[in-house]
């Protein structure tokens, strides 16, 4: 039964978000592995556009306020949050830079 319920919800999910918050969502998710390059790339791509900037920011500050059992989304998001720094668009480092306090 959980199964069904996890599969609708991930079929739901792919619908209704949009494909920039089935990336971050992937890239933020609880599973064992670690973020690909290729996926951060893709958020590297994203942050070009201010409103994806926006959505890439909000996501990622709303996973760094997670409890400390969610630990593995909470590195994922730290590990994408240094990319972003290195190879992320200029507001995305200038952001970061205000908000450093909060890490």
């Amino acid at each position: 039964m959980d199964s069904i319920i996890r599969r609708t919800s991930r079929l739901k999910n792919k619908v209704l978000k949009s494909r920039l918050q089935n990336i971050l969502h992937q890239a933020t998710s609880n599973e064992d592995w670690n973020v690909s390059i290729m996926v951060m790339d893709q958020i590297v791509e994203h942050s070009n556009n201010y409103k994806d900037y926006l959505v890439i920011m909000k996501h990622l500050w709303k996973r760094l306020n997670l409890y400390k059992d969610r630990w593995r989304k909470i590195q994922k998001c730290l590990n994408i949050i240094e990319y972003l720094i290195l190879s992320g668009n200029r507001n995305c480092r200038l952001e970061i830079e205000i908000k450093l306090m909060n890490i």
